[in-house]
């Protein structure tokens, strides 16, 4: 059943005011988004908010806006096809954007051989994933219990979710992406990508000079 709510866009559409003559944009940008990890969304309003930053043209976009929005609400990948729904073709302004698809294999029907060997992959993932279940259910059991949560370069001590964060970013290429993949010949590779290009320091980590 769909819920009548009244939103009051004040709250969630925020335009702040800067300065014109500001000497580098990028760095206020990385400034600001710095500041809203310090505060806590509001729970007296629903949990999203988007920041309109009228900054001259930064090295990376012509515009810029903070999305920012509560885990609550939805994961990365749902929020992120919400996001691109509302979004119109620049030569089109009718279409939704488009999103590359991989192509099915139009070919002539399956042979039993095929038929066969696709159903015994099915099960092998299927007993595969139960295994790995159980094993990931084994050791979060143990974690509460016994073991401890293994210490990491972004994992800081209580009440680091408050403290003033950097986000660093970098633009790579789908080619650069592949020689990661590559050389690390793993098939899980949105982890690793996203601990190479996107580093979260708190207040106690410090840069070296060649980092």
């Amino acid at each position: 059943m769909d819920i009548q709510l009244s939103i009051n866009m004040e709250d969630h559409v925020i335009v702040p005011n800067m300065d014109s003559d500001m000497e580098d944009a990028d760095q206020f940008v990385r400034d600001y988004i710095s500041r809203l990890t310090t505060s806590p969304l509001g729970l007296s309003k629903p949990l999203w908010e988007v920041h309109i930053l009228n900054v001259d043209k930064t090295s990376d976009a012509e515009a810029v806006a903070v999305i920012r929005i509560h885990h609550l609400m939805g994961d990365g990948a749902s929020l992120m096809s919400c996001l691109l729904a509302c979004t119109r073709k620049t030569l089109d302004p009718d279409a939704l954007p488009s999103v590359p698809t991989k192509r099915k294999h139009e070919g002539g029907s399956s042979s039993d051989s095929s038929v066969f060997w696709w159903l015994l992959m099915a099960i092998w993932l299927a007993v595969t994933l139960i295994g790995n279940t159980l094993v990931d259910l084994g050791l979060f059991v143990a974690t509460i219990l016994v073991l401890k949560d293994t210490k990491t370069p972004i994992k800081g001590p209580p009440g680091v979710e408050l403290t003033a964060k950097r986000f660093l970013h970098r633009t790579v290429s789908l080619d650069h992406i592949k020689q990661v993949k590559n050389a690390m010949k793993h098939g899980m590779l949105v982890a690793h990508t996203y601990f190479l290009i996107v580093l979260v320091f708190n207040g106690s980590t410090k840069l070296g000079s060649n980092s």
